[in-house]
């Protein structure tokens, strides 16, 4: 009976060894093969919104109207994900605001807010006077959409074409309304 015990055990340990074996295999095989597609790193995101889009997405306003990126079909894009918590974002805030006037129409800044509570960016659109036609403020508190852009941090903006193609990805503090920044959105723009 001794001799019995360590045979079990060999029996057992290939038993689990190939167990696992074939799990791994049925995981590859599916993700390859099945209905699971690899996760995008943010890197490959970046490119697929600079060939595909961005992503399309629904949300409401601060005044409870649903927006949809066909409302500003045509237009040059800055998608600036932020909130009235972050310090970054409200430095930032005023110069988008002179960027978008600048360009007369042409340049729409859509402002998605991560905020909890809509009285706290209604009080802050009013001491900044950011109600605009060409200013868009939209409300994610459970940051669905920021998700969907790869976005990690605020403020993260991106500068979208008339194609609704990603141009450029830019991460935290930006002067929207630098000499050398209105030259680069005239280029996007396609202004002389």
């Amino acid at each position: 009976m001794i001799e019995k015990a360590p045979i079990r055990e060999s029996y057992i340990r290939t038993a689990i060894f190939v167990l696992i074996l074939g799990l791994i295999a049925l995981g590859t095989w599916y993700q390859f093969f099945g209905k699971i597609p690899p996760k995008e790193g943010p890197l490959e995101l970046i490119k697929k919104m600079e060939r595909e889009g961005i992503p399309e997405f629904e949300l409401k306003d601060i005044e409870s109207r649903v927006f949809h990126l066909d409302q500003v079909k045509g237009k040059v894009l800055i998608v600036n994900f932020w909130a009235t918590w972050c310090d970054p974002c409200v430095r930032e805030f005023p110069s988008m605001l002179r960027l978008v006037d600048h360009f007369k129409g042409e340049v729409q800044l859509v402002a998605i807010s991560s905020d909890t509570d809509l009285n706290d960016i209604q009080n802050f659109l009013s001491a900044f006077d950011g109600h605009r036609e060409n200013v868009h403020i939209l409300w994610d508190p459970a940051f669905t959409v920021a998700k969907m852009f790869g976005t990690l941090k605020l403020p993260e903006s991106y500068i979208v074409n008339r194609d609704l193609k990603l141009h450029r990805k830019i991460v935290g503090l930006e002067s929207w309304d630098h000499e050398a920044v209105l030259d680069f959105m005239k280029g996007v723009v396609g202004t002389p």
